[in-house]
């Protein structure tokens, strides 16, 4: 990007609270709210008793909701939470639009020959998108949105989709066709039939599956807009840099060996910009527990140390440690909780990476800095 784009707002809904600033303040204490998720149970793959499922719902939100109508409430809570710590409504007479991260397990359940590799499901039909749509737009009037509700881009494309529609934004806003975008991203793994598609393909956390991942919701809006000469002069700013998508990462369903390289080239390309003023580096990840994404954080982190010292010894945050697997919202999560980490100045440094990783070729990156 030739302009700079700063992060103006942000808001956000998970199972630690339902704002951005409680939510936040709770994961800093280091508290954590797993429940046991009483509609759904499964037997132990080990014994065949019955095991109870550890999840992290949105329970003042989302209980008693489901399918789309629990996305639609994670949505208006965060849009609400946005507009709530942007009282000014900054987006009023200014040209925005919304970009859209939504999830694309419909998709997923009615292909159940491709549990394993989602990414290489075949296209949604035409009615389940215009249902996300619909869920977004009643969304957006429950809570009051009070500006245009012009969408500029919607990606389902799995946990890389938040940063797709970052990079668009980030195009439009750099081209003049808006002055502000809003970014939403939201998902839920805590229906019946992802759970059952996360135990059929051996990916929740269980007696049979320890390394496993305990499955979360939560939904996140970030406010961008481009740098003013206002900006220039204001120590404070949140400046969004560099982000990377590369199809260089190997599949986790595949025979080849996760070799870390595609993760690697994305935090290389955003580390050229990074100024190490250190001898250590942040970085934010998207990591959950699972034995295959752990597998490829080792090996991607021994080719950056190769490159750069800054990553011998890393200083790590796991947002899924604190809010559960969150899936498409996990980018925005972390966005928002390194925002929230400058604000209130208890960020271990004034540039993170934050990093994600798809379960097809798809490995991202991007920076956020503190000026």
């Amino acid at each position: 990007m030739n302009s700079e784009v700063i992060v103006a707002g942000y808001g956000m809904v998970s199972s630690l609270g339902c704002d951005a600033l409680t939510s936040c303040a709770a994961a800093r204490a280091g508290l954590v709210r797993p429940k046991v998720l009483e509609n759904y149970r499964m037997r132990s793959n080990e014994d065949g008793r019955e095991e109870p499922v550890i999840g992290h719902p949105v329970s003042l939100l989302t209980s008693g909701y489901e399918g789309n109508a629990r996305l639609c409430r994670l949505i208006q809570g965060s849009l609400m939470d946005l507009m709530a710590q942007n009282s000014k409504s900054p987006w009023l007479g200014r040209t925005h639009r919304f970009y859209l991260a939504l999830p694309n397990h419909l998709s997923i359940h009615s292909h159940q020959d491709s549990l394993k590799n989602p990414t290489n499901l075949p296209p949604k039909n035409q009615g389940y998108l215009e249902s996300l749509a619909k869920t977004v737009n009643q969304a957006i009037e429950f809570s009051n949105w009070n500006g245009d509700r012009s969408v500029g881009h919607i990606s389902t494309n799995g946990r890389i989709a938040a940063l797709e529609t970052i990079q668009v934004a980030a195009a439009d806003l750099t081209a003049g066709t808006v002055e502000l975008a809003i970014i939403l991203a939201v998902d839920s793994l805590l229906d019946e039939e992802t759970l059952t598609w996360l135990h059929q393909s051996g990916r929740l956390k269980c007696d049979g599956a320890p390394s496993g991942l305990q499955p979360g919701e939560a939904g996140a809006a970030l406010l961008l807009r481009l740098e003013s000469d206002a900006d220039k002069n204001n120590l404070s700013s949140i400046k969004l840099r560099t982000p990377v998508i590369n199809n260089n990462g190997t599949e986790f369903d595949s025979d080849q060996p996760l070799n870390g390289e595609g993760l690697a080239d994305a935090l290389s390309q955003v580390g050229q910009k990074h100024k190490h003023q250190q001898n250590r580096i942040w970085i934010v990840s998207d990591h959950n527990g699972e034995y295959d994404r752990a597998t490829e954080w080792g090996h991607a982190l021994l080719r950056m140390r190769a490159l750069n010292q800054a990553y011998a010894e890393p200083i790590f945050w796991y947002p899924a440690a604190w809010f559960g697997d969150t899936n498409v919202a996990s980018l925005l999560l972390a966005a928002c909780s390194v925002s929230r980490a400058f604000e209130r100045r208890y960020a271990v440094m004034d540039t993170a990476i934050i990093a994600t990783t798809s379960n097809g070729k798809e490995r991202g990156a991007f920076l956020l800095t503190l000026n």
